[in-house]
């Protein structure tokens, strides 16, 4: 029979403990991958830009 930890056991405080040092990795996992989205745009913006520079001034 499988019984839940008491509130006191340190499986607990285990538990907690791995679960607040993991959490903040989530948070920069997913800061990282919306600054990658934004810097690629980015670039894309200025690849168009300059295409169309050079295009008014073959013209």
């Amino acid at each position: 029979m499988i019984t839940t930890p008491r509130a006191g056991a340190p499986v607990l405080g285990l538990a907690k403990a791995i679960q607040l040092s993991v959490a903040p990795v989530f948070l920069l996992t997913a800061i990282a991958g919306v600054l990658g989205v934004i810097s690629n745009r980015l670039a894309r913006v200025l690849d168009r830009s300059r295409d169309t520079t050079v295009q008014s001034s073959d013209h």
